[in-house]
């Protein structure tokens, strides 16, 4: 039964007129990709010897922010809208007869765009460490994928990306409204996170930040201390994650037997 789920999921996320290659692709992966080579492209023109106008060199655990910040939350937000349209409308009802084991369908949902997300923000990362030092070596010279802190990048931010996806289909199963569990995902994690450090005891709460510990536990350079440090960090937002699904779940389950 799981791997019927898995493979259903796949299906009915695939083909060229889905939203995932309409919108998560281009928006998730290449936009991304394009901001991180266009600000790179800038910073190498700015960059003189005499110093004028010379750009401070970036470090791989700033190398790959563009993907940590608008990547992985376009992955989530599109688990959002997916987890939220599957119980909306006319072919929600078939949905539940085709796959009457809700909790099944969410995690065969969560493994199918979870996986896509870590695997191609993997493969983006590494393209990333490699395309940098080597074509704008006069800022980004010390960008490199073999040290720690690359390697740290090439596994923790799919982890990151996989989490995440599961805080989105937590929401969207919440939430069961499309454009509102997308407009929560988009705000909580763009707006909020980065806004709390303005309330009192800010700084407290920053560290509790589910999108915030899982940007620290990928290895980005971040002003962000919590006491279970990089890899509780992780351990943290998939805990979260795990939370919100089974809340997701219960909440669904509940609007179903009415």
């Amino acid at each position: 039964m799981p791997w019927r789920n898995i493979s259903g999921e796949a299906v009915a996320i695939g083909g060229p007129r889905s939203f995932l290659f309409r919108l998560t692709l281009p928006l998730g992966v290449l936009l991304p990709l394009l901001i991180t080579l266009v600000v790179a492209a800038v910073s190498e023109s700015l960059n003189t010897r005499d110093g004028l106008l010379g750009e401070t060199a970036v470090s791989t655990t700033n190398s790959v922010c563009w993907l940590l910040w608008i990547g992985v939350t376009v992955f989530a937000v599109s688990a959002a809208y997916r987890q939220a349209e599957s119980e909306a409308g006319p072919v929600a009802e078939t949905r539940r007869y085709a796959s009457p084991r809700l909790l099944t369908s969410m995690f065969a949902r969560w493994v199918v765009l979870g996986g896509l997300a870590a695997v191609l923000l993997g493969i983006a990362t590494m393209l990333t460490m490699l395309a940098l030092p080597v074509f704008f070596p006069g800022v980004h010279s010390e960008v490199d994928a073999f040290t720690p802190e690359g390697v740290r990048f090439l596994w923790a931010l799919p982890v990151y990306a996989f989490s995440a996806v599961g805080v989105g289909l937590g929401i969207g199963a919440l939430i069961p409204s499309a454009p509102a569990a997308v407009a929560v995902m988009t705000v909580w994690s763009l707006l909020v996170e980065n806004a709390v450090i303005l309330l009192p005891r800010g700084d407290v709460l920053t560290r509790f930040m589910p999108f915030l510990n899982g940007v620290y536990g990928s290895g980005q350079d971040l002003a962000l201390d919590p006491a279970w440090g990089r890899g509780g960090a992780l351990v943290y937002l998939c805990l979260i994650a795990l939370a919100l699904v089974l809340a997701g779940w219960l909440r669904t389950r509940a609007a179903r037997q009415r």
